[in-house]
């Protein structure tokens, strides 16, 4: 289970760096909170990694699938909210998946 939410938290921590600029690109009113969300999301994505073995790891992760969903809701033009929620939703679904299947492949294992 390890590699398979460890890829999909790693691709997170790449689309949130990635969103950083585009989101200081724009005109927001609350550019220091989306900074803050993107930035814990991003730490908390890393410790998830770090702690994946624990439950921590797993609490963690979904930490970083609702702070995808609040960076969603703090920006404002349509377009990237829009974007924004369409990559939530695919990362948790990612996520869930990288969850289910790594269990099963855990079992068939040990």
């Amino acid at each position: 289970m390890r590699v398979l939410t460890s890829s999909v938290l790693t691709f997170e921590i790449i689309l949130i760096g990635l969103l950083i600029p585009t989101f200081l690109a724009f005109e927001l009113e609350n550019k220091s909170l989306i900074l803050g969300v993107a930035i814990a999301a991003i730490l908390s994505a890393i410790l998830a990694m770090a702690r994946m073995k624990t439950e921590l790891g797993l609490k963690l992760g979904w930490l970083v699938q609702i702070l995808l969903f609040v960076l969603g809701g703090l920006v404002r033009p349509a377009f990237l909210m829009g974007a924004m929620w369409i990559l939530a939703i695919i990362f948790t679904i990612l996520w869930i998946l990288a969850i289910r299947l790594g269990r099963k492949t855990d079992l068939q294992k040990g």
